[in-house]
């Protein structure tokens, strides 16, 4: 019987770790594609952003935004192309997302899938090399008998092996790349934009003080 070494503990915390604090990048980069919508560059757009509890309810936020937003916005960019790259990213973000519920809500266990397990109906369970693993909370204790094997293996496919993980995180970068150069020159816009209209009201507010500016 063989458990995982301190390293290994590590290297498997790490990643979880890792791959959670990406989450929370991406839903910071989704906070300004939020404010870019709505035209509020405002610490109180940011905070009825965050408001929202689930990563998936942020998501259709965002989305029913995108549907007047990117319109009401056209004059400064192509809108078709916008809503095409967003719908994109957040299919692929939608789909990405119960990965992401893993690793933030499941807890870690010890899996280890014992020798002959499928051709006896006694395990021996001295047998096992367990590794690390994400598993949905609450699994019921498993008995050391095939029907209690077969009971545990229909949940190993809900677990979350360290190789899984990595791979999770780099699907999880390359979208995070892809949501930074599209949210990004939004938000350059539209603090471009919120300087112009701020300086045309200002000159309205200004001219109307002043009757001789209209000579």
């Amino acid at each position: 019987m063989a458990y995982p070494s301190n390293d290994e503990y590590q290297e498997f915390y790490a990643a979880i770790g890792r791959g959670i604090v990406m989450w929370a990048e991406i839903e910071n980069k989704l906070s300004l594609v939020y404010s870019y919508l709505v035209f509020d560059t405002s610490q109180a757009a940011q905070d009825s952003f965050y408001s929202v509890s689930t990563f998936h309810a942020k998501l259709n936020l965002v989305d029913a935004a995108s549907r007047s937003g990117f319109i009401r916005m056209e004059n400064m960019g192509p809108v078709m192309g916008r809503l095409k790259a967003w719908n994109n990213l957040k299919n692929r973000l939608s789909s990405l997302s119960k990965d992401r519920n893993r690793l933030a809500h499941h807890r870690v266990i010890l899996y280890g899938a014992p020798k002959g397990a499928k051709q006896s109906n006694v395990v021996d369970l001295s047998d096992i090399n367990y590794e690390l693993r994400l598993c949905r909370p609450h699994i019921p204790t498993i008995r050391p008998s095939k029907e209690g094997i077969e009971e545990f293996t229909k949940k190993v496919n809900e677990t979350f092996s360290l190789p899984e993980i990595r791979e999770h995180i780099k699907k999880v970068n390359n979208i995070l790349e892809e949501l930074i150069r599209f949210s990004d020159p939004l938000f350059d816009e539209l603090g471009e934009a919120k300087l112009k209209r701020t300086t045309e009201i200002f000159k309205q507010i200004s001219g109307s003080h002043n009757p001789d500016a209209s000579k």
